[in-house]
């Protein structure tokens, strides 16, 4: 699994690939054509962040092949900016 982190001005003290594996992953509500996501919350070292996932790439054990990393308040932000359209 590899993690990105879109937010690499705060890389330092991100979460790892490794971080996430242990994350408990849910699919989206909203997800019922196979084109889905599934999301995580991981408290990492004193922060919180949501990882996003293809629900479609999967490994061995069962985690996203790949992940986004965001910090709580920027996924925030991402989400209100989405209920406002």
């Amino acid at each position: 699994m590899s993690t990105a982190n879109p937010n690499p001005e705060g890389a330092t003290g991100s979460p790892t690939a490794a971080d996430f594996a242990a994350a408990r992953w849910r699919k989206s509500s909203r997800s019922s054509t196979g084109q889905c996501v599934e999301v995580a919350v991981l408290d990492h070292h004193g922060r919180t962040y949501i990882g996003v996932g293809d629900t479609k790439a999967h490994e061995p054990d069962h985690t996203p092949a790949e992940v986004l990393a965001f910090p709580r308040a920027q996924w925030a932000r991402f989400i209100a900016s989405q209920q406002e359209r």
